[in-house]
């Protein structure tokens, strides 16, 4: 059985990944093993998730085992919860606090480089300022203390606006790593924890994390933390800031206080240090915080990536309209430029981001403008295919794929089209190497081939054409063989390459005219030599009957191998047709109508019985004659409908009835 860790990590993913149903059948898993620190947490997060959902009483039976729990802050976040006074404040951006809001944090705080306390007054700040001037000149300064930066920071808590950001993140009252109570105890456990963390930086435990993420998340919802703030504020009394000004810190405070980490995620991705970018963003995953916040943290981390993806976009665009010639050269940087930037935001955001998907189309429609620019003037397909196919693989949107996708193509076309004129200038050279030359060409075009298939709709009219184009080139090639050397076996193998490679109807046909012709099998049997008995199919076509009662149409013979033996079968008569079988009707009927007729003189008979005798045998003969006639009819109805679905699948045959003709030497009825 899963630990309950391992549990509540399973349920954070599936609510990360928008799986909500799962996402709560796991936290309830995580409740019931009632593990001390995770069961809290677990119902914390069931809670919250109950209510962006409008299950308000799912939502308070969760606060309330979180609230019974003990737990030092998950239980009192939900007893205020319960009897509600605490509020959920987030917002979007940190604009009051973004300028502290990087891994420096703490290490950049004012007042821990000032060595001054959160309510220094104006004396206190003059005070060290001049023991600053004064160690400076008696050069007595500490070895670690850099004068440059703590006059800056001496200067930032002078602005009472940036002073209290920088009270928000420095300690209070005491520096006890433990959050023994509410108030300013909690916001310093949380400073603690927080500022721990990032020193220790890509080396933090990940429960560091967790417990720094938990105390700032108790920060938000206690009261008595803002009063204190509040408080302050009017301590100050500078109009510059308010209460106003509290609110707004507070509703910013979640995404500041992940900003760093998501900062540190981004680092390590840019740096190629996958793994510890994702415990960063595994850490900011699980700190607690709502998956919207988190999202935008991480996407405010990335946006300098972006950013440089969108200005190495623009300037291979315009060294392209500069220099066509050199765009290709101008394409490969570009896709060497983007291409560890956009690992870096995909490791980060995720595939599904629209952060990502937004950067990685703008990649891909710029190497698509780029290409066409330099392919119309007259430049190399195979560096366009190539590059191509390289930001086919990277587009996310099918709008993105949609744009790219023809040039794609096109370009392959290009490149299957010049190995195509090349093979054919070599077997017109050539001849007698044609076979050869066909066989390099059809394991030539296999990479290309390949890729256009792995990207392209299989139902894409240049696609297909690009394909029958290099069968029927081969095919080219094999008939200057054949002429040459009329090697008849060395020929069809390589008729039967062309043909797996072919997909329309006209170019599998004229193939397969091509085989047939050089096979000389009977197409009915498949195995004897059908020079011997060919049948010429006639098929008309073209009817025109807009001149009615006039009819005219079209007629067209086509020859089909056929063998003797299977002739001798189409032109076989049984007993039926041959009216052998019907020959018994006139020899029994004569003698039985003779004898009527003799029995109507006969004093024997009578008249009546005589004459009833002769109907009988009448009627009797006539319908055996009948059903033997009908029987022949149909027997020969058969074999011909057998014969010309036979001749229905005959390429030449069946590539005229796709065109509208049919068999037979007229129409039906004519």
């Amino acid at each position: 059985m899963d630990s309950a860790q391992q549990l509540f990590g399973t349920a954070v993913d599936r609510e990360a990944a928008g799986d909500l149903r799962s996402a709560k059948a796991l936290y309830g898993k995580v409740i019931d093993t009632g593990d001390e620190e995770y069961a809290p947490a677990a119902a914390v997060r069931l809670a919250r998730l109950l209510e962006t959902t409008g299950d308000l009483a799912g939502a308070r039976s969760a606060y309330r085992v979180a609230a019974d729990s003990g737990h030092p802050l998950h239980s009192r976040l939900a007893a205020r919860r319960l009897a509600g006074t605490a509020t959920r404040r987030y917002a979007a951006e940190p604009k009051l606090l973004e300028p502290v809001a990087n891994p420096d944090l703490y290490r950049r705080n004012a007042f821990r480089l000032s060595g001054l306390p959160v309510d220094a007054t104006a004396r206190d700040l003059r005070r060290r300022g001049e023991q600053l001037r004064a160690a400076e000149r008696l050069g007595a300064l500490v070895e670690e203390v850099d004068p440059g930066a703590v006059r800056e920071a001496l200067t930032l808590v002078r602005d009472p606006a940036r002073r209290i950001v920088e009270e928000l993140f420095w300690l209070w009252e005491n520096q006890s790593p433990e959050a023994s109570g509410g108030g300013p105890a909690l916001h310093d456990a949380a400073v603690l924890a927080h500022a721990q963390a990032l020193d220790a930086g890509d080396d933090a435990d990940p429960a560091l994390w967790r417990r720094a993420y938990e105390y700032w998340g108790a920060v938000v919802e206690e009261a008595e933390c803002w009063q204190w703030l509040a408080d302050r504020v009017a301590q100050l009394a500078d109009r510059r800031i308010s209460g106003q000004t509290v609110e707004t810190m507070r509703a910013e405070l979640p995404r500041a206080v992940l900003a760093p980490q998501a900062a540190l995620a981004a680092r390590a991705a840019e740096a190629g240090a996958d793994d510890i970018a994702r415990a960063h963003v595994e850490s900011l995953r699980r700190s607690g915080f709502p998956i919207d916040v988190i999202t935008e943290a991480l996407g405010a981390a990335t946006k300098h990536l972006t950013a440089r993806v969108r200005s190495a976009c623009r300037k291979a665009e315009r060294l392209t309209v500069a220099d066509p010639e050199d765009g290709a050269d101008a394409v490969d940087a570009l896709l060497d430029k983007v291409e560890p930037l956009l690992k870096a935001v995909r490791l980060v955001l995720g595939e599904n981001s629209n952060a990502y998907g937004a950067a990685a189309d703008a990649v891909a429609l710029s190497v698509n403008t780029c290409v066409v620019r330099y392919v119309n003037e007259g430049h190399d397909f195979g560096d366009a295919f190539e590059q191509l196919e390289e930001v086919l693989d990277i587009a996310i949107s099918p709008q993105a794929r949609a744009a790219v996708e023809p040039s794609y193509v096109a370009a392959g076309s290009n490149v299957l089209g010049e190995l195509c004129e090349d093979a054919a200038d070599r077997a017109t050279a050539l001849p007698e190497e044609g076979a050869r030359i066909a066989e390099s060409l059809l394991d030539e075009i296999q990479p290309t081939v390949a890729a256009l298939a792995a990207r392209v709709d299989p139902d894409d009219p240049l696609y297909r054409e690009c394909l029958d184009g290099v069968a029927l080139c081969a095919v080219s090639c094999l008939g200057s063989f054949h002429g040459a050397t009329g090697d008849d076996e060395t020929t069809l193998a390589g008729l039967s390459r062309a043909l797996d490679l072919a997909v329309g109807g006209e170019a599998r046909s004229a193939i397969e005219v091509v085989r047939i012709g050089l096979r000389s099998v009977c197409w009915f049997c498949q195995a004897e030599d059908g020079r011997t008995a060919v049948l010429e199919a006639a098929l008309h076509g073209e009817v025109d009957r807009s001149e009615l009662p006039r009819v005219t149409w079209k007629t067209a013979g086509v020859v089909v191998p056929r063998c003797t033996g299977c002739r001798a079968a189409h032109d076989r008569r049984d007993r039926l047709d041959s009216g052998w079988a019907a020959a018994p009707i006139p020899v029994l009927g004569v003698p039985l109508v003779l004898g009527g007729t003799f029995a109507l003189f006969d004093a024997e008979f009578g008249p009546f019985s005589a004459l009833l005798f002769v109907f009988v045998s009448v009627f009797v003969l006539f319908s055996a004659y009948g059903a033997l006639v009908n029987a022949r009819q149909r027997r020969a109805e058969e074999r011909r409908a057998h014969l010309n679905a036979a001749l229905s699948r005959f390429p030449p045959i069946q590539q005229l009835e796709l065109l509208g003709w049919r068999l037979g030497a007229r129409p039906p009825g004519l």
